[in-house]
C-alpha cells in the first residue's frame, strides 16, 4: 500500500472511533421527576435522592429534577405534554390516565399501599365534640375528600354505602386540599375529612380529633400509588435508565431499612424545613405510616381489583386490564445488579 494511502485509511479509521466514541465529558441527562410537597414522606420520591452519596450513577449518567405538583392528577397533563418524564398516580388517576387521556405510560415500581395488615391507613377523621362515632352519624353531614374521581373519594362514597346512605343524597361531598382539611375540621366547615400521616401525627397531637373511618374501610387492600414513566422516555433513554434504576433500588431499600430510620427521619425533616419531631415518631414506621414493598414491586392483583371498582361504581367509563400497562422488569433487572439482600 503505498504511503499516501496508508495515511488516509488512518485518518479514516481515527474518525470512525471518534464518531463511534461517546463523547467525553457528556452532561448527565437530567430526569424530570413529578411528586407533591404536601405528601411527603408518603410521596417518598425527593427523599430518593436525598443522599446521593449512596448512588453509583447519579451526578454521572443523570440528575434529577424534582417539580412539584398539587396532586397526582395534576401530573397527568404534564406527563401527557412532556413537561415531565416520571411522577406518580393513584390507582383512580391511573386509570383514568390511560381510558381517557390515553397517555402512553408504565407504571414500573409500586409508591404506597394502603390497608395492607399492621400498616397505616388514610384517617378520616371528625371532632370529638361533634357526636359523630361511625358512618351512620354521617347523615346529613359534610364529608370532605380531596378531589372526586381520586382513590380517597372512591373509598369514602364506598364506605358509605356499606352502611346504607349516599353520597350526594344523604351526605354532601366536597373538595378540600389536604393543607386544609384540618382548619375546615377545627372551624366546623366540614365534618369529617381524610389524613395522611404526617397531617394525622401533627394534627392529632394538638387533640381534639378522633376517627370515624379508614380508606380500607371502604375497599380493603389498596395499591394506591404508582411510579409511572412515559414509555418514550424510557426507550429513548435505555442505557441511561439501567443505572436510575440500580440506584432508584439501593435508595429505596435505603431507605425502607429500619436502622436507617432516624437518619431517613431526619433527611425527610430536612427537605420539608420542619421540625424532625414530626417526622422521627412516625414516618417508615410499620403501623404508623404505609407500606411500601421493599424492592418497589407492584400488587397487580390489588390494583386490577382497585380499578375494577372503579368501573362498577361508575368512576371509570371502560374496563381496564392493567398488567397492559405495568413493566416491572426495570425492577426486576435492578434486583440482579443490586443482588437479593
Amino acid at each position: 500500500m503505498k504511503k499516501k494511502n496508508l495515511i488516509s485509511a488512518l485518518f479514516l479509521l481515527i474518525g470512525i472511533v471518534l464518531i463511534s466514541a461517546p463523547v467525553m465529558g457528556a452532561e448527565p441527562l437530567t430526569v424530570k421527576f413529578g411528586y407533591t410537597l404536601g405528601a411527603v414522606p408518603a410521596d417518598m420520591t425527593p427523599i430518593l435522592y436525598a443522599k446521593p452519596d449512596i448512588l453509583k450513577h447519579y451526578g454521572k449518567a443523570y440528575t434529577v429534577e424534582l417539580i412539584n405538583f398539587g396532586g397526582s392528577s395534576a401530573m397527568i397533563a404534564a406527563l401527557a405534554a412532556k413537561e415531565i418524564d416520571m411522577g406518580y398516580l393513584a390507582f383512580a388517576s391511573f386509570a383514568s390516565a390511560l381510558i381517557e387521556a390515553k397517555l402512553d405510560v408504565v407504571a414500573y415500581a409500586d409508591l404506597q399501599q394502603d390497608g395492607v395488615p399492621g400498616y397505616f391507613s388514610h384517617i378520616f377523621a371528625a371532632l370529638e365534640d361533634s357526636g359523630i362515632k361511625s358512618i351512620k352519624d354521617l347523615k346529613g353531614k359534610i364529608v370532605a375528600v380531596p378531589q372526586f374521581g381520586t382513590g380517597l373519594d372512591l373509598g369514602a362514597r364506598v364506605a358509605l354505602k356499606k352502611e346504607g346512605l349516599t353520597p350526594e343524597k344523604d351526605v354532601k361531598m366536597v373538595e378540600v386540599s389536604f393543607g386544609n382539611i384540618e382548619p375546615m375540621l377545627r372551624e366546623k366547615k366540614i365534618d369529617v375529612g381524610p389524613f395522611v400521616p404526617t397531617l394525622w401525627y401533627v394534627a392529632n397531637s394538638k387533640g381534639g380529633l378522633v376517627p370515624v373511618f379508614t380508606q380500607s374501610t371502604g375497599v380493603g387492600k389498596v395499591q394506591m400509588l404508582v411510579h409511572v414513566a412515559r414509555k418514550d422516555f424510557l426507550q429513548k433513554n435505555k442505557s441511561v435508565m439501567s443505572g436510575f434504576f440500580e440506584d432508584y433500588l439501593i435508595a429505596r431499600r435505603y431507605i425502607l431499612n429500619p436502622a436507617h430510620q432516624e437518619e431517613v427521619s431526619e433527611m425527610t425533616a430536612k427537605f420539608l424545613k420542619r421540625p424532625v419531631e414530626q417526622i422521627k415518631p412516625w414516618a417508615f414506621k410499620k403501623k404508623d405510616d404505609f407500606y411500601r414493598d421493599r424492592d418497589g414491586y407492584i400488587d397487580i392483583v390489588t390494583l386490577q381489583k382497585n380499578v375494577d371498582l372503579l368501573y362498577e361504581m361508575g368512576f371509570i367509563k371502560s374496563k381496564l386490564d392493567v398488567k397492559q400497562n405495568i413493566d416491572l422488569s426495570y425492577i426486576q433487572n435492578a434486583v440482579k445488579k443490586v443482588g437479593k439482600e
